[in-house]
């Protein structure tokens, strides 16, 4: 079996019980080898329309931010593990997670899985074009209790 060493983990930070199961996940690999957890919280693109009403540096406060969030989910969900990093992007969250996996060199990318809504079923989701377009392995992590069906 192949022991992953640099673990891509993508964070919703508005799907804290999805997120919760993604570090599930990269601690329980974690136990089975030395590894770095390198977190990613993807934040939407701001509206050009509304950037000129919005404070200077909103947007480097929202990355602040939200890196500071992804650091209290990881206390939040244990022990801090002895390797990782946490870094926020702006962006197609799909896109920007298969662009963090390559710069970053990771060997295995963790995303969460959500309910499907009427426009990922459409469009597709980002679990579904990630899977699809990344060149390392794809864990996709499920609720086990989750109500989803092949409807």
């Amino acid at each position: 079996m192949m022991m992953y060493q640099r673990v891509l983990c993508a964070i919703d930070l508005d799907d804290l019980k999805s997120s919760r199961l993604v570090l599930q996940r990269a601690r329980e690999l974690a136990r089975l080898g030395q590894l770095t957890m390198m977190l990613l919280n993807v934040l939407r693109p701001l509206p050009l329309n509304y950037v000129e009403f919005l404070p200077a540096d909103f947007d480097a406060s929202e990355l602040r931010a939200a890196k500071e969030r992804l650091v209290h989910l990881l206390k939040d969900t244990g022990d801090l593990p002895a390797s990782y990093t946490c870094t926020v992007r702006r962006g197609t969250p799909y896109v920007e997670i298969l662009n963090e996996a390559a710069a970053v060199e990771a060997d295995l990318i963790i995303i969460g899985s959500h309910q499907p809504t009427f426009a990922s079923k459409l469009l597709g989701s980002n679990a579904a074009s990630i899977a699809r377009h990344a060149r390392v392995d794809v864990l996709i992590a499920r609720d086990p209790g989750s109500n989803c069906s092949a409807k």
